[in-house]
């Protein structure tokens, strides 16, 4: 048997000599770069050494869920009932403060799953429904509801958007934790993150932004709520005519469990049920079949992701 350590390691510059060997002089091979976005670049040819030795970075298992678009209660029942016969763990909810809550949650079990509720209208009003229906129902018991207001400007909450670069959305994510830090009373602090296609870079910004969620905790020791990382599927994004839009959910939906997010959202169930009970089931695919959900930071050591999470991360400081 032949130990890891036992074979010769090669540094960088040897295999940039090797790789020139075999280009034949049509390129160099210095000349590879691997580009996110301005100031955000390495080179493929990384080794031990061009990589700062860290720890795994921290982070929960990742759970699926599905938005649930339509204008009535009793229907984004129903088909909240149907994508939980599919096995969701979270459903995620745009509202109306108008709304009955005993018809929206009818045979929903709010113990077992995660909700979130994002409120067109008076959001307090929404608050005080939720807690009254919470006491009535299931008084001692724990419960997951996450409410947000609809309405981007009214938070809690920061949304990093598709069309924004990499770079753009760190400087967001290092401005908001600035914000929260003077703002003891915030009681739900939530990123809501559009995944991007650029699959490596996309798992090196979540685990950047995990990370300095992990970095935030440890420095505000008085900071009590959770800070929450969601991912989701631009519609922009899903919608092409030359790929299928399931390979496309495929590797975006892969690098928010690669990258550690708390909740997943894949296509959303508006009218098509059957393209967003395929998205769900590739989720399954991930979390269970292949695991990623069991493991913490299942990309660290890899060179490359190391070294983009690294240039993210200190954009962050």
């Amino acid at each position: 048997m032949v130990l890891w350590d036992e074979f010769e390691k090669v540094s960088t510059s040897d295999w940039l000599k090797k790789a020139n060997i075999d280009l034949k002089g049509n390129k160099r091979a210095e000349d590879f770069i691997y580009q996110v976005c301005d100031g955000l670049e390495c080179s493929p040819f990384l080794t031990e050494g061009d990589v700062i030795s860290v720890k795994p970075i921290y982070g929960t298992s990742t759970k699926s869920g599905v938005h649930i678009l339509t204008d009535q209660p009793s229907t984004a029942n129903s088909k909240a009932m149907s994508m939980l016969s599919y096995g969701a763990e979270a459903l995620s909810f745009v509202i109306y403060d108008t709304w009955d809550l005993d018809i929206l949650f009818d045979n929903i079990y709010l113990d077992m799953v995660s909700v979130i509720l994002k409120v067109k209208g008076n959001i307090e009003l929404v608050r005080n429904k939720v807690h009254d229906y919470v006491q009535k129902y299931y008084s001692g018991k724990s419960t997951n509801i996450i409410i947000i207001s609809a309405q981007e400007k009214h938070g809690p909450g920061l949304h990093l958007k598709y069309e924004q670069t990499v770079a753009d959305r760190l400087l967001l994510v290092k401005d908001y934790f600035k914000e929260i830090s003077l703002d003891t009373s915030t009681s739900a602090t939530i990123i809501v993150l559009d995944l991007k296609k650029d699959f490596l870079a996309q798992i090196a910004e979540l685990r950047a932004i995990r990370k300095s969620i992990e970095l935030y905790k440890t420095s505000h020791p008085e900071m009590k709520s959770d800070i929450l990382l969601i991912s989701q599927i631009h519609p922009d994004v899903y919608n092409s005519e030359q790929i299928h839009p399931l390979i496309i959910s495929n590797y975006l939906i892969m690098s928010s469990y690669l990258g550690m997010s708390d909740f997943s959202f894949g296509v959303s169930f508006e009218d098509d049920e059957e393209a967003a009970r395929l998205c769900l089931n590739i989720q399954h695919i991930f979390k269970e079949e292949s695991s990623l959900g069991h493991v913490s930071d299942p990309v660290a050591g890899s060179y490359i992701i190391e070294k983009l999470t690294e240039q993210m991360l200190n954009l962050l400081e």
